[in-house]
């Protein structure tokens, strides 16, 4: 199979949500979604002060700018900014994935760690005990709330790892993504016409 065949493949695997909104801000829309409160709508615009949360079996996936936000199932995810525009995030619970336009800068809070972020793809997933976080590709600096740091430059092909929400230690995870695919990070670029960075996609392994 050739590579623009597993592109177009990947798009039509990941594109799973039933209903493909045809608004600018929201892209694809599945069960229970509601923002600051209120099912959400074909006509909700999801701007910076908005509270958006997620039933069972429930996802969303807008846009904000160049950038793109998939929230999963049972999720809270408050996002802030200036001028409707997103420039920081907080994920109370559930999965995020994330890609966003190069050069600009995000932040990410969860219950253990502040991250900063940079022209970065970028999967999350706040859970009782631990928080799961991947730099898919891009920049990334992690700070816990007990003071330690790790900086992730650059980086082409996934970096994961746990993070103790009690003690914010790390730890490494199993080899096993969890939760995401390069597939779903491509689908994610396509939305604003771009691609993961050639070096991330040189380690893909397509199918023959």
């Amino acid at each position: 199979m050739k590579r623009r065949q597993f592109l177009q493949m990947s798009v039509a695997l990941v594109g799973f949500a039933p209903l493909i909104l045809e608004a600018k801000n929201i892209q694809s829309l599945k069960g229970d979604v509601k923002v600051n409160g209120k099912p959400i709508s074909e006509k909700t615009q999801i701007q910076a002060g908005d509270v958006i949360t997620t039933g069972e079996n429930s996802q969303i996936i807008f846009l904000v700018e160049k950038d793109v936000y998939r929230l999963g199932s049972n999720a809270e995810l408050k996002v802030q900014g200036k001028n409707k525009l997103i420039d920081s995030m907080r994920l109370v619970t559930g999965g995020l994935m994330s890609v966003f336009e190069k050069g600009s800068r995000r932040e990410l809070q969860t219950a253990s760690a502040t991250i900063g972020i940079r022209g970065t793809g970028f999967y999350c997933v706040v859970e009782e005990e631990q928080t799961y976080f991947c730099t898919c590709y891009g920049s990334t600096e992690v700070n816990t709330s007990e003071g330690e740091r790790i900086i992730q430059a650059t980086q082409t092909h996934h970096k994961p790892y746990f993070i103790d929400n009690k003690t914010g230690e790390f730890s490494l995870p199993p080899p096993d993504l969890k939760n995401h695919t390069n597939e779903e990070l491509i689908y994610l670029e396509s939305l604003v016409n771009r691609q993961p960075p050639k070096s991330f996609l040189e380690n893909v392994q397509y199918p023959l």
